[in-house]
């Protein structure tokens, strides 16, 4: 678990911290193995803005509910946790996930995936704000070995390595995650 406290989090945030700037949002199944290190990789990361950390999660049938609420509870500020008394699948999940997002961005990640880069969040908004053609930024991906995934013909692995600038939407040519 991570040991900083949400006032350390918050301590460089600029804006006003009910109004965050980035919502990352996450969506999870069934991940008790995984859950913790995504959360941390989120709540460490160094901003000089507000970010809100949305985790839908889907009715798991592990401990993966109460091991967010206990983050929930440390984290009240930062953390919102949507659920159900159902499972409603992934891409009912991953909607209503992303519906209760709030931030002008959203940045993604799955509740079995976790981020590296303490600056990831902030290296992709300082690179968005200063490129208004791209609707996206995408990083490199690593495989739990530690090998990159660097194959971008496969449409399974368009999440890694792939800009999208407005004329990709048009197209829907979006990446995987």
């Amino acid at each position: 678990m991570i040991n900083k406290t949400e006032k350390e989090i918050m301590q460089n945030w600029k804006e006003d911290i009910l109004n965050p700037i980035v919502s990352i949002c996450c969506i999870t199944y069934n991940h008790e193995k995984y859950i913790e290190e995504t959360i941390d990789s989120f709540l460490m990361q160094e901003t000089n803005f507000p970010f809100e950390i949305v985790v839908g999660e889907d009715c798991s049938t592990d401990n993966t509910r109460k091991i967010i609420e206990k983050y929930k509870e440390m984290y009240p500020n930062i953390i919102k946790l949507i659920v159900s008394e159902n499972n409603v699948g992934m891409q009912a999940n991953g909607q209503r996930t992303m519906e209760a997002c709030i931030g002008e961005y959203m940045a993604g990640c799955e509740g079995d995936d976790y981020w590296t880069d303490e600056t990831c969040l902030q290296k992709k908004y300082d690179f968005l704000e200063k490129h208004v053609e791209y609707i996206g930024y995408q990083t490199a991906c690593f495989d739990r070995q530690g090998n990159e995934i660097t194959d971008v013909s496969d449409l399974d692995k368009l999440n890694c390595f792939f800009d999208f600038r407005k004329e990709n939407a048009l197209k829907n040519d979006y990446p995987g995650q």
